[in-house]
């Protein structure tokens, strides 16, 4: 009977050492196996993504201590599971991308950090959302944001929806709106200071020219007399040499250039009337030049036409009196004020060939 306990403890207790020298030899392979492995297999409760967003949750975290590398590790380990998680997609980017593909702003402002400040909230609200802290500090070379100092200077990307992009609209839109208040009192002059002057937005451009056009047709429409439309253009000069808008030139230019025209126009009737045709005709000229002439068209016409039968009596009766040399300059102003005349151009060139003809007598 021991006999027979005997054999099955001997049993027992080789069995017992098969099973401990197993145990040691899995355990050496375990402990031989690398990070990756021990990872992959700890990473397996990432497929949850409640799991995912605590882990999103830690890499915030350790961001916020400036520990990036052991972020980025964990993100790296959510996307894997889920590569569209929204939130460590945005991480990753800002990990990993060049600063400058992160916003395609050009306008950044000098922010002065207050007291009740993070990182997070300052992201918030200028770049409308707090994870964009990560991208703040990089671009600030803040190691650590959690620890961001009241005073310390910080630049900020403009969005469209910052606070100052915002402040810029309202101020804009009631620069605008004065404007216009001061328009309606008549005070045109004085509306066309406050448009070189007064900060207006880009956006609101199309707006200040058409109400800049608005102030200059009714200082024009004021302007009758000559004296009047000369000190409308010295008034006009002097505000446009005050603009730094360059968009606002146009307008100056063109209605300065109506008023010169203008003035050759009325002192072209002026000396019609007074039957001085030449230097009526030489005025007349003059306002062809300026740019723009076609709008005057129907206010002269009438009186151009009869500008060069007077003109042309004028000649053909230096002709009879062979002072060909008046002639001429009276064909030659018919032509410069229209250039088709027909019978300006055969008694233009009639009197010259009967000039060659008498020079070679």
């Amino acid at each position: 009977m021991n006999k027979i306990f005997s054999k099955q403890e001997s049993i027992k207790a080789k069995i017992a050492v098969v099973l401990i020298l197993a145990f040691s030899l899995f355990s050496c392979q375990t402990t031989d196996q690398n990070s990756n492995d021990r990872a992959s297999f700890d990473d397996l409760g990432l497929e949850d993504i409640i799991n995912q967003d605590k882990s999103v949750t830690k890499a915030i975290t350790l961001l916020e201590k400036g520990d990036s590398q052991k972020a980025l590790e964990n993100i790296d380990r959510v996307l894997r599971f889920n590569p569209k998680h929204k939130t460590a997609k945005l991480i990753h980017t800002q990990l990993t991308k060049d600063i400058s593909q992160i916003f395609s702003s050009k306008r950044y402002h000098d922010y002065k950090i207050k007291g009740s400040d993070s990182l997070g909230s300052i992201a918030q609200t200028w770049l409308g959302n707090s994870i964009y802290f990560i991208a703040l500090a990089r671009s600030n070379h803040i190691k650590n944001p959690g620890l961001i100092k009241a005073g310390q200077i910080i630049r900020i990307p403009i969005l469209k929806f910052s606070p100052l992009v915002k402040k810029e609209k309202r101020r804009s839109k009631a620069n605008i709106a004065l404007i216009k208040s001061t328009m309606k009192k008549g005070q045109y002059e004085r509306a066309l200071q406050q448009m070189n002057k007064l900060f207006i937005l880009k956006s609101e451009h199309q707006t200040l020219i058409r109400i800049q056009r608005q102030a200059l047709s009714s200082i024009s429409d004021k302007a009758i007399t000559i004296p009047e439309r000369k000190q409308s253009i010295r008034r006009l000069i002097n505000i446009k040499n005050e603009t730094t808008r360059k968009l606002l030139l146009p307008a100056y230019q063109y209605f300065i250039r109506r008023h010169e025209q203008n003035i050759f126009i009325d002192e072209f009737l002026l000396l019609f009337e007074d039957k001085s045709y030449r230097e009526s005709a030489k005025k007349l000229i003059k306002a062809k030049t300026i740019k723009g002439f076609n709008d005057n068209l129907k206010r002269v016409i009438k009186t151009e036409n009869k500008l060069i039968d007077r003109l042309h009596e004028e000649a053909i009766i230096f002709r009879k009196k062979q002072q060909l040399d008046d002639a001429l300059t009276s064909w030659s102003l018919i032509l410069l004020i229209n250039e088709t005349n027909t019978l300006a151009i055969k008694y233009h060139e009639r009197t010259l060939k009967l000039l060659e003809r008498l020079k070679n007598l």
